[in-house]
């Protein structure tokens, strides 16, 4: 943990002060307004701080040098300021953030091994958020959630080594980031850098059963660089905030298969996505799904159920490329899967959207995006809060803005319009502000 991050208490006069915050990043933003990618600083004048891929630059040179060595190490901040405007649990603003810290080893470079590559991700979350005031299962914000919802706390969820074969097969291992290897054009994102809502975020069948960071080992079968086959298998216990050397698999161990396939309908790029997962775990039903936000009148459906399972599907498609610049796209992505109604409080999800870069000249590094989800809960969360509360599916849509001032500055306002399914809470409108800096 951060020296002094857990004495951090969020008052009115913090939030007045975070509110100054993202409100002058927004300012700042607004210097980039230049019709084309290179003239976005013109306006605000030349600077190397305003053009350079990072806040903090070369940091004297010590980035270049360890470059050489094959270390790539930066650190990435995000803030937060939301609040339920109508309907929910509660009308509240909430300010929080998050840290993300990650290194990259190239093994030849650093230890003369050919092949081998290493990914470390670690983690910070702080302050409050709103997703616990909509009264919806899936957090309105993904990236609140985690590594731990509510708390100050700190975890390292990724520690993945590599060792590539060939240019085609690769076998990896380590703490393994469930969102880190979640690749879908257009979503994921990890719920800092486009959708914030967990349901667009990921592919929400896959809450019960696959940990969001734990103990795994697979293979992986490549193609120009994409995977084609991945097969894993992983401890069944979430361990984003301690050790995985913590009795590894003693209660079970999850086996994810997916398949990925690249298209190109409309002459332009996707990917069709298809996989499964299966868990040996012994679960309670309800309790313990660290990706999701149960309402606090489940505590657990009595009885005990032996192992969980899903399918799920995913796609992508690029709808517009730039023909000047052909990094500048939008397209559509979806997701839908079903799950062990019996283990997951989730039966059967669905959600898409479209989202990229926009397509007018007068901010080209600016992205957009629109997307909606639909949810059936289960009929043992049904079960389980009939005496308390009559619940019903749910479903939502998010739109957002994202205003890049920078290469390493984004200011995102967005709105969500939620349907939690719980018929005592009227349908909440969640709206706000996320900052990020990469330094």
């Amino acid at each position: 943990m951060l020296p002094g991050i857990d004495s951090l208490r969020w008052t009115d006069r913090d939030r007045c002060k975070a509110v100054t915050w993202i409100v002058s990043l927004a300012i700042i933003a607004s210097c980039s307004s230049a019709a084309r990618a290179g003239e976005w600083f013109e306006e605000c004048g030349e600077s190397d701080w305003l053009t350079r891929d990072r806040l903090l630059g070369d940091v004297g040179g010590v980035r270049p040098a360890a470059a050489e060595h094959g270390v790539d190490a930066w650190t990435e901040a995000t803030l937060f300021y939301q609040g339920t405007t109508s309907g929910g649990r509660q009308q509240a603003f909430q300010f929080g953030g998050r840290n993300d810290y990650f290194a990259k080893v190239d093994g030849e470079k650093a230890f003369g091994r050919q092949g081998l590559f290493l990914d470390i991700h670690g983690e910070t979350r702080y302050g409050e958020d709103v997703s616990g005031l909509t009264g919806a299962i899936v957090p309105s914000t993904m990236a609140m959630n985690l590594p731990a919802p509510g708390e100050t706390i700190s975890g390292l969820t990724g520690f993945k080594v590599t060792q590539a074969f060939s240019e085609s097969f690769a076998v990896f291992g380590g703490k393994l980031n469930l969102l880190d290897g979640y690749l879908l054009n257009y979503g994921s994102g990890r719920g800092v850098d486009r959708f914030q809502n967990g349901a667009l975020v990921f592919n929400t069948a896959l809450a019960r059963t696959a940990p969001y960071s734990s103990l795994g080992f697979g293979a992986v079968v490549l193609d120009e660089g994409e995977p084609v086959l991945t097969l894993l298998v992983l401890d069944a216990v979430n361990h984003s905030t301690n050790s995985v050397l913590d009795d590894p698999f003693d209660q079970g161990a999850v086996i994810l298969g997916e398949g990925r396939v690249r298209t190109s309908f409309f002459g332009k790029p996707g990917h069709q996505i298809v996989g499964a997962t299966w868990s040996s775990r012994q679960y309670t039903s309800i309790a313990d799904t660290p990706l999701l936000l149960l309402p606090p009148e489940v505590k657990a459906v009595p009885g005990r159920e032996s192992g969980s399972w899903s399918f799920y599907y995913n796609f992508d498609q690029t709808l517009w490329v730039n023909e000047d610049d052909p990094t500048r796209t939008f397209g559509v992505f979806g997701q839908t899967g079903i799950a062990d109604d019996s283990t997951s409080p989730l039966e059967w999800t669905i959600s898409f959207g479209v989202s990229g870069n926009v397509p007018w000249e007068v901010r080209p590094q600016d992205e957009f995006g629109v997307g909606y989800y639909y949810l059936e809960g289960s009929s043992d969360l049904r079960d389980s809060l009939a005496p308390f509360v009559t619940l019903g599916d749910g479903q939502g849509v998010e739109l957002f803005y994202k205003i890049n001032a920078t290469k390493w500055m984004a200011i995102t306002p967005s709105i969500q319009w939620i349907q939690s399914g719980i018929e005592a809470f009227d349908d909440a409108v969640v709206v706000g502000l996320r900052g990020k800096l990469t330094f």
